[in-house]
């Protein structure tokens, strides 16, 4: 080899190495993720803390199109509770990943979000996990009430995204491309109080009186 081409080899080794050096290179994600709710339903189905898959695939129920059930907004007894969820990232090189998060809102199906906004809770950092550079973010202790200020006879949807903060900008695991967000629903039934069903027995005793006479 000349000097020639000796040097214009030496360059571009060089600049190779450098480019290599470069974030462009390095690299970050999410690869796993997960919502954590509670439910206590009408017809008596308990999931407490229950896992739901949302960018994984594992023998937890899947959270998108799951259909929670119908909740009894005047039994105490029932709930619907949003109680955290789980990341899982990587990095590669000279990324890093900072924090992580669960966003969630709740809205009447018939009518769509609107302009209702999204909640955000913060997913901690809980451990590293075996492979270098993978990490998990993860938090149930939560209890935000999903029936709160909700009334009536309807169905609602529960749109959720969660969410990595890294060097390499801001990663979201939402469904993918053509499936914006991760998408659960349930139902709402007021049941009649005792005064309610009081008052009914009353007015129906004096029509009937009424047509006797």
């Amino acid at each position: 080899m000349d000097k020639k081409n000796k040097f214009l080899f030496l360059g571009a080794a060089g600049i190779l190495l450098l480019v290599r050096s470069t974030p462009l290179f390095a690299g970050s994600g999410i690869f796993e993720s997960y919502g954590i709710f509670s439910s206590v339903n009408q017809a008596g189905t308990s999931l407490l803390n229950q896992y739901y898959d949302m960018q994984a695939t594992t023998a937890n129920p899947d959270f998108n199109s799951n259909n929670f059930g119908t909740f009894d907004l005047t039994n105490s007894g029932n709930l619907l509770q949003i109680k955290g969820g789980e990341v899982k990232t990587y990095k590669n090189g000279l990324s890093d990943v900072f924090s992580a998060t669960i966003n969630y809102r709740v809205y009447e199906t018939s009518i769509g979000p609107g302009s209702i906004a999204f909640t955000s809770l913060n997913l901690p950092f809980n451990s590293n996990l075996a492979a270098a550079g993978d990490q998990k973010w993860q938090s149930g202790g939560y209890s935000n009430n999903l029936l709160s200020s909700l009334s009536g006879n309807k169905n609602f949807t529960i749109e959720v995204f969660l969410t990595a903060n890294s060097s390499d900008g801001t990663w979201y695991s939402n469904g993918g491309v053509g499936a914006p967000n991760y998408k659960a629903t349930f139902s709402t039934v007021p049941e009649p109080s005792t005064a309610g069903l009081l008052i009914l027995s009353i007015v129906g005793a004096m029509t009937l009186r009424r047509r006797r006479a």
